[in-house]
């Protein structure tokens, strides 16, 4: 048995059956950008296939924000109904920023739904028949005001919204929102879903301008800058502004009682502004230089191994005199509080700070502060400060909850595999409670009736459809919530987000392929008593040069052979994004025969093993 471990550390085994599949791309218009950059649906149909902001609502004083709504085919002026009606009451905005007042509620995400914006109109493009101007008035933001609509990151639009003029009924999708100018919406370091601050300044003698990365609610200028805003001179005393603010666009100018002559850090209180339409509030905020003796933070790192634990490191020797004043803050403007803190020995420039009640959701903290006063170094405590710690995910076509980026199908199996984004961790696994939100779009454009089934593995959903439905399919769709990410408990104020509805992609569909290198590995052996060897196996499988091998599930059908002889017959799973296999076996000596001789490995029965990644190869 020895030769047989000598000559089998590493078997590369043939393939006798088809494995695998390989992503095909449908054919169609594709000159928007569809959620989670899913592949663009294409049926005779009209098929959503962008959003375009032409007129922000935040921009000029009064403005009427118009928004471009396009398919891919001409849509009938009529099917639009009277001012535009039927379009419009299909159509929701959605951006990131749960914890807003502005807009409808959604379990989804921070959400608009048109039709509660009165004397929205929408129109046949005059430029391109296949699009509609959706027109909102200046006064019917949440507050009054122009709707910002450059601070949301997707549309979604219903079934039947618009009518083709070949008398089909638009396909439901959802498409990223192309943004005017400057994109609102981008990855910044230390970023939350609220306003962040990007600089503050001396704009006169006795006034600070502060600049946010996003527009502004105007109509909080009743808010007490005294409280909210303020400066920080060089031996950490604080100067509040004003009671009186003054707010354009995402600037806040604040007044002070004396000239200011001594600043040398500015900061801003946790809900001293709100972003315009979806109203939500700033996080704590902090900018500035030098502090001098004054101990302020400089550097944040987090602690390998110890997930929601950093280390803090000041300009100067400090101890910890209110580890409370420790503050972390999640990607969706949530915070939480130091749970410890610790020091190899004191004083010294660097503490140790645990923030216990995030640590299974560590990846979410954007940034961590020191909202002054939690150290200090001789009589001196430490100022208000901040240091970005990640840079969260945040752009056009996705949102906080699940997004939508692959359907693969698999007639064979009889089913179909909807991906979601891994942006803000796994999905909820188990049975999806509603399976027939996940539907199939037909070759006509209509729907299929749900899933019979439906379960989440990761950040997959494989849902039970029948043969026919499969081979009808020109792609695939989720009509609304069903699927859940992970920040289900204990995230200190965060929430779990549901996937936003209705949303759609184009197939890719599973093809057999061949020539598939199959890896065996790590075959050892080892005697027991009654005649009897156990031997251990394990094994990759290689789906190809174009696809991500870290990427599949299924079973495979093993058979290890000694000369002639089977030796091992098992069916073994793959293992979900490794690709790997294992497995002990025990056999007979008798068998083996102990006399050298070639072992081999044969697969079968593998058309169930598939990559879920949404990249897009072809074979």
């Amino acid at each position: 048995m020895r030769s047989i471990s000598a000559r089998a550390k590493w078997l590369r085994a043939t393939l006798v059956t088809t494995v695998g599949a390989a992503l095909a791309l449908v054919a169609g218009t594709a000159f928007g950008a569809p959620q989670g950059g899913a592949s663009q649906l294409s049926t005779p149909a009209p098929d959503l296939t962008a959003f375009y902001v032409s007129t922000n609502g935040a921009d000029t004083a009064g403005a009427t924000a118009v928004g471009i709504l396009c398919f891919d085919k001409p849509v009938s002026a009529v099917s639009l109904g009277a001012n535009g009606a039927t379009l419009v009451n299909q159509v929701k905005l959605y951006g990131y920023g749960a914890g807003g007042a502005g807009g409808s509620a959604s379990p989804a995400t921070q959400a608009l739904a048109l039709s509660s914006t009165r004397g929205t109109t929408a129109a046949i493009n005059p430029a391109n028949g296949d699009c509609a101007d959706i027109m909102i008035p200046a006064t019917q933001g949440p507050d009054g005001v122009g709707v910002d609509l450059n601070s949301f990151t997707l549309v979604s639009v219903g079934a039947g919204a618009a009518t083709g003029t070949s008398g089909r009924p638009s396909v439901a999708g959802a498409v990223g929102v192309t943004a005017k100018g400057t994109p609102e919406i981008s990855p910044q370091a230390g970023e939350t879903t609220g306003p962040k601050l990007l600089s503050a300044s001396k704009t006169a003698a006795q006034q600070l301008t502060f600049v946010f990365n996003r527009p502004l609610n105007p109509s909080a200028t009743a808010r007490a800058a005294g409280a909210d805003y303020g400066y920080v001179d060089s031996s950490g005393a604080r100067f509040p502004g004003k009671p009186a603010v003054q707010i354009t666009g995402a600037v806040v100018n604040v007044q002070f009682a004396a000239p200011i002559s001594t600043d040398v850090r500015q900061f801003v209180k946790a809900g001293a502004v709100e972003s315009q339409t979806q109203d939500v509030p700033n996080p704590r905020d902090a900018t500035g230089g030098a502090t001098g003796a004054v101990p302020a933070i400089t550097a944040v790192a987090p602690v390998s191994g110890l997930p929601g634990t950093f280390e803090v490191t000041y300009n100067q020797p400090v101890a910890v005199t209110n580890r409370g004043d420790f503050v972390a803050y999640l990607e969706d403007n949530s915070s939480v509080s130091a749970t410890a803190t610790s020091q190899p020995s004191a004083p010294t420039n660097q503490v140790r700070v645990t923030f216990g009640a995030a640590s299974q959701f560590a990846s979410l903290i954007t940034k961590v502060l020191d909202t002054g006063g939690a150290v200090t170094a001789a009589s001196h405590a430490s100022v208000l400060g901040e240091v970005a710690v990640s840079t969260p995910p945040m752009r056009a076509g996705f949102t906080e909850g699940p997004d939508l980026t692959a359907i693969a199908l698999n007639p064979s199996a009889g089913i179909a595999t909807y991906t979601f984004d891994g942006n803000y961790g796994s999905l909820v696994a188990g049975t999806v409670a509603n399976p027939a939100a996940f539907a199939l779009v037909n070759a006509d454009g209509t729907i299929s009736t749900g899933a019979a089934s439906a379960t989440v593995l990761g950040n997959t959903v494989t849902a039970k459809f029948s043969s026919t439905q499969l081979a009808n399919a020109a792609g695939g769709t989720v009509t609304g919530p069903a699927v859940s990410d992970y920040e289900t408990s204990n995230c200190g104020g965060c929430s779990a987000s549901q996937n936003v509805g209705p949303s759609t992609s184009g197939k890719s569909t599973i093809r057999p392929i061949h020539a598939v290198r199959v890896g065996l590995r790590a075959f050892h052996e080892r005697r027991i008593s009654g005649g009897r060897t156990r031997i251990s196996y394990s094994g990759k499988i290689y789906l190809g040069h174009a696809f991500n091998p870290s990427f599949c599930y299924g079973k495979v059908d093993l058979i290890i052979k000694h000369r002639n002889t089977t030796v091992v017959r098992r069916t073994l799973s793959v293992g979900y994004r490794r690709c790997t296999f294992g497995q002990t076996s025990t056999i007979s000596d008798r068998k083996l025969k102990h006399d050298g001789g070639r072992v081999y490995a044969s697969f079968t029965g593998n058309k169930f093993v598939f990559p879920i990644s949404s990249g897009a190869a072809v074979f």
